[in-house]
């Protein structure tokens, strides 16, 4: 019995990280879209939202939106550094609604504003 106990676990942390892995590829193939909701996310894998919340915590060590968070703030900080588009493009490809909620985020995050981190130095 104990056996078969450990081997479900197991299952069952495999199937959670299998669901964490297409929850994750859902998000990078949809990361541009404003319309990426963690509704949008749970459902292309199935689950409920607050179990899928519970996952990522436990998986990644933070939740779906705090994670498309991080990747369209990289998304905008390699398209600042390597392109001369506009900070208005760069929030839109970014999945920003606004150029002002997204200047406000990148501060917030980053803790300088877009078109100072694309005025940095590289390296």
């Amino acid at each position: 019995l104990h056996r078969v106990d450990r081997r479900q676990r197991q299952m069952c942390i495999r199937d959670s990280n299998n669901a964490v892995q297409r929850a994750v590829s859902f998000i990078r193939s949809n990361l541009t879209s404003r319309s990426l909701t963690l509704s949008a996310i749970a459902g292309s894998v199935g689950l409920s939202t607050s179990y899928l919340i519970r996952l990522f915590q436990r998986e990644l060590g933070c939740t779906p939106h705090e994670y498309v968070i991080q990747l369209r703030m990289e998304h905008a900080k390699y398209m600042l550094k390597t392109s001369s588009m506009p900070v208005k493009k760069i929030a839109e490809d970014s999945g920003y609604g606004s150029s002002s909620s997204f200047v406000s985020a990148f501060t917030e995050k980053v803790g300088i504003s877009p078109q100072q981190y694309r005025e940095l130095p590289l390296g």
